[in-house]
């Protein structure tokens, strides 16, 4: 089973399945489908060579504001996959490595592809390039000022909807989205951010229940 992490064109990172070993292709899935927050084994630790390759897009995502409702984002976070990973090839800007159905999110990645993950004897491969993970805290970081937004509005707090939304108008100029995602913050300009500002409370919800859900785990 191999799953390809994408930089996104339209609106969110989605994850492609492709079932090599039936010979079946499953369509674009969000991440947030495959991501569900169970506990990790202790001994399911992250490569040493993915976690150098995620702390430096992390820092070159660099140093960004969150609110006080959300914590700043970790390694951990941006590759649930990576937890008892083995790396398989490392060339260029292209990390290939295979995640074992003991890791949660990538059994429930398999569960819904319609397989079994219990015998312990399929593993996931996935690729990721450059950019990929810089890219991935930069949408979190957005999930979490739309979570404010979110948290503001019911509370009727106008000023704190305020913050939040000056927050999220900075996304399509972060330089982790003008460097490697450009796509992504034009479209999050032009479809996400004018609903914003119209004080749509359920556009808010609906994006924080379908595209944030995995990201905020």
């Amino acid at each position: 089973m191999q799953t390809k992490t994408l930089k996104n064109k339209v609106l969110f990172t989605v994850i492609l399945l492709t079932l090599a070993i039936f010979g079946a292709k499953f369509a674009a899935q969000p991440i947030a489908q495959a991501t569900t927050g169970t506990p990790l084994a202790k001994n399911q630790l992250i490569p040493e060579t993915l976690r150098d390759i995620a702390q430096d897009e992390l820092t070159e995502f660099g140093d960004q504001p969150y609110p006080s409702t959300v914590a700043p984002t970790r390694i951990e976070d941006l590759l649930p996959y990576a937890h008892g990973a083995k790396i398989l090839s490392s060339e260029g800007e292209s990390v290939v490595y295979s995640s074992p159905d003991s890791n949660p999110y990538t059994a429930s990645l398999m569960r819904s592809a319609g397989m079994n993950p219990q015998d312990g004897s399929t593993d996931v491969t996935v690729v990721t390039e450059s950019g990929d993970i810089a890219v991935q805290a930069a949408l979190r970081w957005e999930c979490a000022w739309i979570s404010e937004y979110v948290r503001a509005g019911r509370a009727g707090n106008d000023q704190a909807v305020q913050e939040a939304l000056t927050q999220l108008e900075r996304f399509p100029s972060l330089e982790a989205i003008r460097k490697y995602n450009p796509e992504l913050g034009a479209g999050h300009a032009a479809d996400v951010l004018p609903r914003l500002r119209q004080g749509d409370q359920d556009f808010a919800q609906y994006w924080l229940d379908g595209s944030c859900s995995g990201l905020l785990h």
